[in-house]
């Protein structure tokens, strides 16, 4: 096992910066996930890691060692590629052996290594099979089994589970992260999906357009977001964001005129804001509540029309429409499976689960919480 440190990695493309001076300090045995939009750098970044991309400037290092322009097989890491890349010719138990085959390992070595390997995913049935006769979950076990017999510092994932469908996607992502606690091995793991990020992360670093926007555990960028790139990035449904004017700003707070003129007063700091400022006001749909089910602190209520209804089963998304062309969507329990399009409904905010954020898009500070 060994940590990661990324230090001001830059890497541009033909005089096109797509990383900029991105600081990362990976934990021994960390399961570390980037995650971002298609061409945010996350892939890059993670090949630079591997040694597959040179980094213009900075430094990467890996345990005490410095592996800038070391080539990747000096780096000790193992990657598992989002193609599987296994070798349609060899069998499942070839495939898994051939970098110990390269390294000229003895035989004995190779079968201990491939059999746990294999018992370790569950896929000892399938070692005389080929890959053409295995189904796409079995493939990547095959693929992150050739990786596990390295015994590597540190396994990078591109992607890994893109091409399986979602009921798999779901299983794997159990899988992936038994195997990392059996393992205990620090994992750096990309994926362009939030959830898959939420659910495997200790922490993620969250990418776009080749910067790292923030860097933390999944609730902390759940509960704190440090802009409005990564309050509608992470979660989903996605953050509702409002046009808002500040009414008022006191030592205790700033109080913000929501569409509908209804007034909310936030736990945030209110330096250099004064009335007719305009700001961006945030709030997830899972944190907006009935008023006709709501038990707990309420700060604002505010009323709309239904405009869509969305049964999922298990919940409903409602998007509503609360003032001129300014819509909320709300997501509420299954049970509430009377609400129907044109209702008019009332809708409560408690002003510690909202955010406020500038209009550069950086969120104001809390003053609590």
């Amino acid at each position: 096992m060994a940590q990661v440190r990324l230090n001001h990695i830059a890497k541009q493309f033909d005089g096109q910066s797509v990383l900029a001076d991105i600081n990362i300090d990976i934990r021994d045995g960390e399961f570390m996930v980037f995650v971002g939009p298609s061409g945010c750098g996350k892939s890059t970044l993670l090949r630079t890691i591997a040694g597959l991309e040179r980094a213009t400037s900075g430094q990467v290092l890996i345990g005490s060692d410095e592996v800038t322009h070391a080539p990747p097989a000096r780096r000790g890491v193992a990657m598992v590629f989002q193609s599987y890349a296994l070798y349609p010719h060899m069998t499942v138990f070839d495939n898994i052996a051939f970098g110990l085959k390269l390294a000229k390992k003895p035989r004995e070595e190779v079968e201990r290594a491939v059999h746990a390997a294999a018992e370790l995913l569950q896929i000892e049935h399938l070692l005389g099979r080929k890959p053409a006769a295995l189904s796409g979950g079995q493939r990547q076990r095959v693929a992150i089994g050739r990786s596990i017999v390295r015994e590597p510092r540190v396994f990078l994932f591109d992607e890994p589970l893109s091409n399986l469908d979602a009921a798999l996607r779901v299983q794997m992502r159990v899988e992936l992260i038994k195997l990392h606690r059996r393992l205990g091995t620090t994992v750096v793991y990309v994926t362009h999906d939030q959830v898959e990020a939420m659910t495997m992360a200790d922490r993620i670093a969250v990418l776009n357009q080749g910067r790292l926007e923030q860097l933390g555990t999944p609730l902390e960028l759940y509960r704190r977001p440090n802009n409005m790139f990564v309050a509608g990035f992470i979660g989903s449904p996605k953050m509702n964001f409002l046009d808002v004017s500040v009414a008022a700003v006191d030592e205790s707070g700033v109080t913000v005129r929501l569409p509908g003129e209804v007034s909310l007063k936030m736990p945030v700091a209110g330096e250099n804001l004064a009335p007719g400022d305009e700001l961006k006001f945030g709030v997830r749909p899972e944190h907006v509540g009935l008023k006709a089910a709501v038990e707990g602190q309420v700060d604002a209520t505010v009323s709309g029309e239904v405009v869509v209804v969305e049964h999922l089963g298990g919940e409903i998304l409602v998007h509503l429409q609360i003032a001129g062309e300014s819509t909320v969507e709300l997501k509420s329990p299954g049970t509430h499976d009377e609400i129907s399009c044109g209702d008019r409904l009332d809708i409560v905010l408690n002003a510690d689960l909202c955010h406020l954020f500038n209009l550069e898009g950086q969120a104001l500070t809390r003053t609590c919480g």
